[in-house]
Formats: C-alpha cells, structure tokens, sequence
C-alpha cells in the first residue's frame, strides 16, 4: 500500500470515518457519549463549508 486509509490519495469512506470516530470515541481515555461522536461526524462532515472550526471545537470540548 503507497498512502495509507485516510491519506489525500485514499479517503475514507463517510461510512468510514464515522465508524472509525464512533470506535475512537468509545475507546477514548475520556469516553465520548455517542450522540456527541454523532454530532462530531455530522460537523466534521460540513468542515469545509464553516466560517471556521469553532463548531467543531465546541462539540470535541462538551463535558470537559
């Protein structure tokens, strides 16, 4: 394999990467609830179109 899952030149799949975010969340030293993780997709999935990452800085910070 040249460039690894994730890589420019081989993206994840949204189904993916929201399957990889859910496990991450799970196993994380703080878990992540899974409607968080859930919003975490879903605004990492409009990145490009924010203004700026305030969104999704506010939704990896909630609880903490």
């Amino acid at each position: 394999m040249d460039y690894p899952k994730g890589h420019p030149r081989n993206p994840m799949a949204t189904v993916e990467f929201a399957a990889k975010t859910r496990d991450c969340a799970t196993f994380a030293a703080k878990p992540m609830p899974a409607d968080t993780a859930d919003r975490l997709i879903e605004t990492a999935g409009r990145l490009e179109t924010l203004p700026d990452i305030a969104p999704l800085i506010r939704v990896m910070t909630q609880g903490v």
